[in-house]
């Protein structure tokens, strides 16, 4: 098999992540202006107490995918950079990205930010479903529909902050379910990390 070109990847991500923010890799939902045609799906049950809680500072956002797991997954290249996954607040961010060659393309996004996760249940054209990771109440989130852009977790970790972990393909080789469950792999692997670092 052979890597899509550069020119058609920037087509299909320009088409599937217009109307997002401008950081690459993590789609950022604008919130909802009053106007129709939005749909968020989200849970009206009350949130769950977190278990403990995970302050974020401090901490680097690239030491949360351990070395070993990034062996397994093929995820050779990290890029150490704040990101946008809220507009207009910079989160520590960490991407964790497939080596030249490897098929399928992917990468995992790891972000600190400094919102809480009731903030996805406010972003229009989202699916948002009420999740739990290692006991932490958490969403999954995907854009609503479409089964092919992308999924992630947020994690409630702390007041007024998210451990937010993505999976986003290169290509179409995987389903919603398939990107749904690697970011909770992943998340599940990050927030165990998380809690030997506090």
């Amino acid at each position: 098999m052979r890597l899509a070109k550069p020119a058609a990847l920037a087509v299909l991500a320009a088409v599937l992540l217009a109307g997002c923010g401008n950081e690459p890799g993590t789609p950022t939902p604008e919130p909802p202006t009053g106007t129709t045609g939005t749909t968020t799906t989200k849970s009206s049950a009350p949130r769950e107490a977190r278990p403990k809680e995970l302050k974020l500072s401090g901490v680097d956002p690239c030491a949360l995918l351990p070395e070993a797991k990034r062996k397994e997954w093929g995820t050779s290249r990290t890029d150490n950079r704040p990101t946008e996954v809220v507009k207009g607040k910079p989160a520590p961010s960490c991407s964790f990205r497939t080596g030249p060659g490897v098929l399928p393309s992917f990468e995992y996004n790891v972000s600190l930010v400094p919102e809480g996760y009731g903030y996805w249940d406010e972003s229009g054209n989202l699916d948002v479903n009420p999740a739990k990771v290692s006991g932490f109440p958490a969403v999954q989130v995907n854009f609503a529909g479409t089964t092919r852009t992308d999924c992630f977790y947020a994690v409630d970790v702390a007041d007024g902050e998210q451990l937010y972990v993505q999976f986003l393909p290169n290509n179409r080789d995987f389903d919603q379910a398939q990107m749904c469950q690697k970011a909770e792999q992943a998340t599940e692997v990050a927030l165990a990390t998380l809690q030997t670092l506090k």
